[in-house]
């Protein structure tokens, strides 16, 4: 399981696993064409800091993790990346769901109404400062045995220094402090509404 703000619930799970699977096929087809357009043009940020690669990498080892009950802390470049897969996602899923007879191709699992994307990242995300990351250091003075996530300070990164391999291990942590969702309900499965993602 990935350390959000608050606990995945099931239904999170779903729209997480569903978003990262259609980024991984995607990034996959454009890394074997080489085609470094289509990725600078629909990838934005995430261009800047990963190579087609290296997101496909990341992505299949957040795959992984979602999917175990350990759970694994994440850094800036680990949420930036989720936070554009979900993005996606949620625009697909939004315009499949207007349509009945393509209803089943986003969380199948799931019979959903239009997600509320920002609703889900004022849940999940502890904040968006991964949308802001910035070079302040040059690269001679970055420290590869820091992280983003120790200093809560995006400084340690820059934007013309792709991250370097070892901050996009992902480490397992104890004791996670989730947020208290302020829902007392459940998602279930066949459900229509999900309390987390409204």
């Amino acid at each position: 399981m990935l350390y959000f703000q608050t606990k995945p619930n099931p239904a999170f799970q779903a729209l997480l696993h569903d978003a990262l699977e259609l980024e991984r096929q995607e990034i996959s087809r454009i890394s074997v064409e080489k085609d470094c357009d289509v990725w600078e043009a629909g990838y934005g940020a995430v261009s800047e800091h990963f190579s087609p690669y290296s997101a496909l990498v990341t992505i299949e080892q957040l795959l992984l993790a979602s999917s175990q009950e350990t759970v694994y802390r994440l850094n800036d470049y680990h949420y930036l990346l989720i936070y554009e897969c979900l993005k996606n996602y949620c625009a697909l899923h939004d315009d499949l769901v207007q349509e009945p007879d393509l209803q089943h191709m986003t969380m199948p699992e799931y019979r959903r109404h239009a997600i509320d994307f920002q609703d889900t990242i004022d849940v999940y995300f502890w904040d968006i400062d991964c949308l802001f990351l910035s070079g302040t250091l040059p690269p001679h003075e970055f420290d590869l045995g820091l992280s983003c996530l120790h200093n809560n300070d995006s400084s340690y990164v820059t934007t013309d220094l792709r991250p370097h391999p070892r901050y996009l291990r992902l480490t397992p942590m104890t004791d996670p402090m989730w947020r208290v969702s302020e829902h007392n309900e459940h998602f279930y499965t066949h459900s229509y509404q999900d309390p987390n993602l409204r």
